[in-house]
């Protein structure tokens, strides 16, 4: 250890340390620069309108009565799946309340797919 200078000088290099960090200075530079750049071209140019300044907080949006639209909302469903409509009239397309549907889904069975014989279906 040199005396005279107070530290050991073969241990840090100052101006490597200095170059260093006006080099990571100029590239932060540079990359806020080019946000600044990047955000006015997504704004096509224009300058970002500042939001109001309100000091209050805005009202809830609370239902009044949550059970009466519960039970609105459910009568609504109901009504939709225990109705007769045409669908398609040309094509004899008819919607048919749930429960009969189910009945005749029951009765009838559902269709199965015939064996293709290209797909190694038995013979």
């Amino acid at each position: 250890m040199n005396d005279s200078t107070g530290y050991e000088r073969r241990d840090l290099n100052v101006r490597a340390v200095a170059w260093f960090m006006a080099g990571l200075a100029l590239i932060l530079t540079g990359i806020f620069v080019g946000l600044h750049y990047f955000q006015s071209f997504l704004n096509d140019g224009r300058p970002q309108a500042a939001a109001p300044i309100s000091n209050t907080a805005p009202a809830p949006r609370l239902q009044s009565n949550p059970r009466m639209d519960l039970k609105a909302w459910r009568s609504a469903q109901e009504a939709e799946l225990n109705r007769y409509r045409w669908v398609d009239r040309q094509a004899g397309i008819v919607e048919i309340p749930i429960e009969q549907a189910m009945e005749l889904t029951l009765q009838r069975g559902l269709p199965a797919r015939q064996p293709n014989a290209s797909q190694g279906g038995p013979p």
